[in-house]
């Protein structure tokens, strides 16, 4: 239950870049998506179903910043990926494990910046744009100011850099695990 928490309120911290939430969770489930095909469960159907209005509105979002999932959208998709996760441990399509290497992100984004606080003093249950794709979003924008103006863009590649490094991460863990 803690993991499941951990992991609906790491989705909702992952938000506030444009297309961050969206893609990271698109990429979540498109590895659910290949590792379930194989088996007789209709997980994959389920994930492919999934996998097209989120990528649709991470794709609309990333290009805007118009759609922010919200705190119901945010908590909604990280209730479905920890539902599938349930669902493919307890269909033995992985080990537990392996699903908590791949759910791990939006899990580390929590302890991150909950640890943080700690460390600072400042009580971790208050809310603060001290998250580590926020701290990653600030050091972008310093540099890149002064050549790309617009804000939005800046946030959009702030997200396509973690997103890029979360799919380096995850391919690296399907051929390791």
């Amino acid at each position: 239950i803690l993991g499941l928490i951990f992991l609906i309120n790491g989705i909702n911290f992952l938000d506030g870049l444009n297309g961050l939430a969206l893609g990271v969770s698109s990429l979540i489930i498109l590895n659910f998506y290949f590792l379930s095909m194989s088996h007789p469960q209709n997980i994959d159907q389920l994930c492919l179903i999934l996998l097209i209005p989120i990528f649709s509105l991470f794709l609309f979002n990333l290009f805007t910043g118009k759609i922010y999932l919200g705190d119901g959208g945010a908590y909604f998709l990280g209730g479905i990926i920890g539902c599938l996760s349930i669902l493919i441990a307890n269909n033995q399509i992985e080990l537990s494990t392996k699903i908590a290497c791949i759910i791990a992100f939006p899990i580390y984004e929590i302890i991150f910046t909950f640890f943080k606080k700690i460390i600072k003093g400042k009580n971790p249950f208050k809310p603060d744009d001290k998250h580590l794709h926020t701290l990653l979003y600030k050091l972008i924008s310093s540099k890149l100011i002064n050549i790309i103006k617009d804000i939005n863009t800046i946030n959009s590649i702030s997200s396509l850099i973690i997103i890029i490094f979360f799919s380096i991460y995850l391919i690296f863990l399907n051929f390791l695990i």
